[in-house]
């Protein structure tokens, strides 16, 4: 896919939120960090919005080192969204946790995806007396959402 409809395509995949996506970070010497994140959704074409812990390995290395790259992984699409970042909001109200909201300025967007290979993307359930997190996730989501209808 080109730029241009990988950009549309991510944007749409992300408007609803909630895809289980790898997150890099590196710190100041250049060393990586990954990790699986959920919270992360579009705002446009060329942006996308976080939810981070501030108690992180991420949060500390974006501070930094503010450039990140995640990478969305879902049915049919697997996508690199690198770019610059900002911490627009220090303690998100929805998050259980000291957790920053952190939006992604995307300067660079790639397909990773393998010719001739389906992806099917992952997903996850919460275990058994953690169904509790449906609502927190919710929020969470629609925080992050809801600001970038505010700007």
């Amino acid at each position: 896919m080109e730029e241009p409809e990988l950009r549309g395509a991510l944007e749409a995949f992300l408007t609803g939120g909630g895809c289980p996506s790898v997150l890099a970070t590196a710190d100041r010497f250049g060393t990586p960090h990954t990790s699986l994140i959920t919270w992360l959704v579009a705002r446009d074409a060329r942006t996308v919005a976080l939810a981070l812990d501030r108690r992180s390995q991420h949060f500390r290395n974006l501070q930094e080192n503010p450039r990140t790259c995640p990478e969305v992984r879902g049915d049919g699409l697997v996508a690199k969204a690198a770019g610059g970042v900002r911490v627009a909001t220090e303690q998100m109200h929805s998050a259980p946790f000291p957790c920053a909201m952190v939006e992604v300025e995307l300067e660079e967007v790639r397909d990773h995806t393998v010719l001739g290979a389906v992806f099917h993307g992952p997903s996850y359930s919460y275990a058994p007396g953690k169904e509790h997190r449906h609502g927190v996730a919710a929020a969470v989501l629609g925080e992050l959402k809801a600001a970038g209808r505010n700007r």
